[in-house]
């Protein structure tokens, strides 16, 4: 009986396991300025969505400790950004986005923190965009890099 429950337990783990998606970190994100930069990415030509400023810092003990895992590249760094799923920026970039191109918005920091967010969008007011179709990204091996 503990022999039935042990293969039982063990076939629905590998079951999970193998249902699982796997995670599509290909695409990355480097800054290679001087300064910290924030960046949001878009299916068409318009930035849109939450300010990538909004929680990505708290003040401790009078510094500002900017938080590394929102929309934000800390001078000279990079970082993988993650979508879920076997092929997933191939298949967002090929089904989800205008024209099969993937916008990213960078934002320098003093754009982004002395002009509202609703006043960037509206007026599409950014630092630099890159557009890029998933052929663009293979040639540069999905390495976007703002200088």
């Amino acid at each position: 009986m503990k022999l039935i429950k042990r293969f039982t337990v063990g076939i629905t783990i590998s079951i999970i396991l193998l249902r699982c998606d796997p995670i599509d970190k290909r695409l990355v994100l480097a800054n290679d300025s001087d300064d910290l930069v924030f960046y949001t990415m878009s299916p068409n030509d318009s930035i849109r969505g939450r300010s990538p400023f909004f929680h990505s810092y708290k003040v401790e003990q009078g510094d500002t400790v900017w938080d590394e895992s929102s929309d934000l590249l800390l001078a000279d760094s990079s970082k993988s950004v993650a979508m879920i799923g076997r092929n997933a920026w191939e298949k967002y970039i090929n089904t989800r986005c205008k024209d099969s191109t993937l916008r990213i918005f960078v934002f320098e920091k003093n754009l982004i923190t002395k002009v509202p967010w609703d006043s960037l969008m509206s007026k599409q007011l950014y630092t630099k965009k890159f557009a890029y179709k998933v052929k663009d990204l293979e040639k540069l091996n999905w390495r976007v890099e703002y200088k």
